[in-house]
């Protein structure tokens, strides 16, 4: 009975795990991290930005090295399924490890199994396949390393520097985990020391506070000092805590806004934790300082939402455990309790066939949205060989990079101030919105394409310009080729009505560029020697 009680508690967090993971949409910046990745396995670390135009000489400081080579790696192996395979792999442990602290934490199976499978639904926003899957991994792994030294620099608590030679290595994240772990260590050695009971043995707790903030600022250098070992040195490090956060109104990097149902499983856990934690003060003071930390990371940004759900899982364990043992001592609710059993099994029941019916439908191929990707337009430039400097959104470029003829770049892409100057993120942006100044990014930089979203400005500011000539639009994008520019043979093929127009339905599985592209493009665009010839020749 034990034994089945157990399972079934598993089988809870593990079919959520489960549900989350399977479905797989295509983020922005998918594309790219496929081509720079194929980059990277082909022996060649990019110093500067040359798949753009408009910063073609501005350093690129990438910090996704061996995650883009991972990805590309697995995409090479077995296409979008191995991408599928490595999210749910990355996934998935850091989901075991959060469920192994949580259980530790609270000394409550089930227990453990709610909060891990809340804490997988609060991370739904952060489980794309992303190298920030290695950041949530690594911090899993950070935090439950020092609860199980209690916080203090001791055991394999002094083997963390080495995870983050890894770490710094495959994604900026590690900041994040340095700074939580500063915070930890600092909270841990300032507890205060238990009273000693033995007759004849006196305290002597400012000495070991001393030692243990001494042991932990040794930590703490050994955790920094392992983010200078990078092919960038200090510069990494540096750029990671000043410059990474672009100063562009991007969704994922906004606040969460506090008057709307937006986010209501993170708002939900924020509410009840809090007042758990000050009026019962259940928790040990170092979880208070991370959670705190994360609350306000993810408050100031959507993007740090899956941090704060590894830092609260194992408070929402202790909290559920400790209010059930409140509760058992009311021999009112022995009713209550019993209901709540039966819910569980009923909602672990639920969750099997629901992350059932996910791997069947959405578990082996990732989906390509035709009606926020460009892909109908991007077949259309590619199976007529147009291509040259182009312009168009920022979630837009690398798709468009792995999608245009070779030779192509672009005005703008979702690297950000990895790769670009402030200076071009805000003419991009005012290209966008159409307000004043917009044109910069088109007149200040040699500009030969623009595809627009059909619903911005410039898809229609454009037809009034006399300098710029209309060729192309769908229900999603329209294109424009500049009069007179080295583009402008184009408007002569158009005008002799030999530009192909393809009306077959495009699919939803990634890649998704026209499979009538393909026979125009016979270099896979994520082979090694393809994009590092690419990358020497340009």
């Amino acid at each position: 009975m034990q034994l089945a009680r157990r399972s079934l508690l598993h089988v809870l967090w593990i079919a959520t795990a489960v549900r989350v993971l399977a479905p797989s949409a295509a983020d922005p910046d998918l594309w790219g991290h496929l081509v720079f990745g194929g980059i990277l396995l082909g022996g060649v670390l990019p110093t500067t930005n040359a798949f753009s135009y408009t910063a073609g000489a501005h350093p690129w400081v990438n910090h996704e090295l061996l995650a883009e080579a991972s990805m590309a790696l697995a995409y090479r192996a077995w296409g979008g399924l191995g991408l599928i395979v490595l999210k749910a792999v990355l996934g998935g442990a850091t989901l075991a490890i959060v469920y192994r602290t949580a259980s530790r934490r609270s000394h409550a199976t089930w227990a453990a199994a709610v909060a891990t499978a809340l804490a997988a639904v609060t991370m739904l926003c952060g489980l794309m396949i992303r190298p920030q899957l290695f950041t949530l991994l690594f911090l899993a792994v950070t935090l439950h390393v020092l609860a199980r030294s209690h916080y203090r620099a001791r055991g394999a608590a002094w083997l963390l520097p080495l995870m983050n030679v890894v770490w710094i290595n495959t994604h900026g994240g590690v900041v994040a985990g340095v700074g939580l772990a500063t915070l930890a260590l600092a909270a841990g050695a300032l507890r205060p020391t238990p009273p000693v009971t033995h007759p004849g043995v006196f305290p002597n707790g400012r000495n070991d506070r001393g030692r243990e903030l001494a042991r932990a600022a040794l930590l703490v250098a050994l955790l920094a000092g392992a983010l200078l070992v990078n092919p960038y040195g200090l510069r990494l490090p540096l750029f990671l805590a000043t410059e990474v956060t672009p100063h562009v109104p991007i969704t994922e990097w906004a606040h969460v806004p506090l008057g709307d149902p937006s986010f209501p499983l993170f708002k939900m856990t924020l509410v009840a934790l809090i007042p758990w934690l000050v009026w019962q003060r259940r928790a040990r003071l170092p979880e208070t300082v991370v959670l705190l930390a994360t609350a306000v990371v993810a408050l100031l940004h959507q993007r740090h939402i899956p941090l704060f759900a590894i830092a609260a899982a194992p408070l929402v364990a202790a909290m559920l455990a400790d209010t059930a043992r409140r509760l058992r001592r009311r021999a009112d609710l022995q009713r209550v309790r019993r209901l709540a059993a039966a819910s569980l099994v009923a909602v672990a029941a639920l969750q099997v066939v629901f992350a059932s019916t996910s791997v069947v439908r959405d578990g082996t191929h990732i989906d390509v949205d035709p009606n926020v990707y460009p892909v109908q337009a991007l077949r259309f430039l590619a199976q007529n060989r147009i291509g040259g400097r182009v312009a168009l959104p920022f979630d837009w470029g690398e798709v468009a990079l792995w999608s245009l003829p070779p030779g192509s770049t672009v005005a703008i892409d979702g690297r950000f101030t990895t790769a670009y100057p402030q200076e071009v993120l805000d003419e991009a942006w005012r290209f966008m919105q159409g307000g004043p100044s917009w044109d910069d990014l088109l007149t200040r930089h040699s500009t030969e394409v623009v595809i627009s979203a059909r619903q911005q400005p410039p898809a229609w500011l454009l037809l009034r310009n006399a300098d710029w000539e209309y060729v192309y639009s769908d229900p999603v994008a329209v294109v424009f080729v500049r009069r007179g520019s080295v583009a402008a043979a184009t408007l002569e093929r158009l005008r002799a009505g030999e530009l192909h127009v393809d009306q077959s339905p495009l699919g939803r599985d990634f890649p998704a560029l026209a499979r009538g592209a393909d026979t125009l493009l016979p270099r896979d665009p994520t082979s090694s020697a393809t994009v590092a010839d690419a990358w020497r020749d340009s």
